[in-house]
């Protein structure tokens, strides 16, 4: 009898104890539910704010294009008529003004740093994520680089330049030479202005690219 006393116990703590260990395992499956089901809605979070943020680039972006591409054209314009010694006021007055100009151009990144808080590698969605980081990563350090190059030629070359060839400059809206004929005579004006169009074009692409990208995210998150 004390025999079948121990081993209905220890089939009843066997029992009890197999009990305990599916319970803790359910609680466990739970808990790591509840935490896959948070972190969805923080991840849902961060890419809705990074949509409202891109929403915002494209239209800086394609502001600061509109108004690189008129710069191109006044510088052009400039350079053309210091080639055929025709540089003039009457026509030139307003170009004058346009010329090696630096527009910071920044891109918004509150949504995107706040889903890299919470692990970017979150997002299930492989070719989201990869275009996120092309966008973010990629075309923001390019848009850097050639915005630091605009701004070296524009504060280290013209400003230098124009303090000492010109009598009134007002940023992007006109400039006046103290002497036009000594203007268009001087080549190292025409050979800088010339260089300084690759930069002006490096720019406009990494503009563009930044643009066409951030439209592509606007796609994807609103299919996402």
């Amino acid at each position: 009898m004390e025999q079948n006393k121990v081993r209905t116990y220890l089939l009843y703590a066997g029992g009890e104890i197999l009990l305990v260990v599916i319970g803790i395992l359910i609680a466990l499956q739970i808990n790591n539910w509840n935490e896959e089901k948070k972190i969805d809605r923080m991840v849902s979070q961060a890419l809705s704010e990074i949509r409202e943020d891109l929403v915002q680039d494209t239209l800086i972006l394609q502001s600061r294009i509109t108004l690189k591409l008129e710069e191109v054209e006044a510088q052009t314009r400039v350079i053309n008529a210091l080639t055929h010694q025709t540089l003039n006021e009457d026509e030139h007055r307003s170009d004058l003004g346009k010329l090696m100009l630096m527009r910071e151009t920044v891109l918004l990144r509150n949504g995107y740093d706040y889903l890299n808080d919470l692990g970017i590698s979150n997002l299930n969605r492989p070719e989201l994520r990869q275009t996120l980081l092309q966008y973010y990563e990629l075309d923001a350090a390019w848009l850097h680089k050639e915005i630091q190059n605009d701004r070296f030629e524009f504060e280290d070359v013209w400003l230098p330049y124009a303090r000492v060839h010109f009598k009134d400059w007002e940023f992007a809206e006109y400039a006046v030479p103290h002497s036009y004929s000594k203007l268009q005579n001087d080549a190292y004006l025409l050979t800088t202005l010339k260089f300084n169009l690759t930069n002006k074009d490096g720019t406009l692409r990494a503009h563009s690219r930044a643009l066409e990208n951030a439209k592509l995210l606007i796609g994807m998150l609103e299919t996402h």
